[in-house]
């Protein structure tokens, strides 16, 4: 973003980038806690209606990604990881996230019947990619 955009909240972003990833974990650590509980005590209505089969591997793909961003995110782990190695792991982290969100709000935006909301995140998940596509090249080329 500080590519793109020199402005004092841009920089306030970026100073404070860890502690929003980390809130992010603590918003995806709450998700992880109400779906245990959900499967504790429906499993049956987890299993038939809310849990598609093929949906698992990636599932416990992101949480797995998301424990180790989170604890990649304290200095002792990123030391020892080396700055070359927790860039590609927090690059991937990011850009998995993003794609997993909005192939979610692409699919229900090209539903029948097709919720306002869908298309509105549909929408800004482009906005964000070609933000970020703009921003790479402007650091690299």
């Amino acid at each position: 973003m500080l590519q793109l955009f020199r402005s004092d909240t841009a920089k306030l972003l970026v100073r404070n980038r860890r502690y929003l990833g980390l809130s992010f974990a603590a918003g995806f650590g709450w998700q992880l806690v109400f779906i245990v509980v959900l499967f504790a005590w429906y499993s049956d209505y987890y299993w038939q209606v809310m849990h598609k089969d093929s949906d698992l591997l990636l599932r416990v793909l992101s949480y797995v990604l998301l424990f180790a961003l989170t604890i990649t995110s304290f200095k002792p782990l990123r030391r020892l990881m080396g700055q070359k190695y927790w860039y590609r792991l927090h690059c991937l982290g990011i850009w998995y996230f993003w794609a997993a969100i909005w192939v979610s709000y692409a699919e229900l935006a090209f539903s029948n019947p097709a919720p306002v909301i869908a298309w509105v995140y549909f929408t800004l998940g482009l906005l964000v990619l070609v933000v970020r596509l703009w921003a790479f090249a402007k650091r690299y080329y």
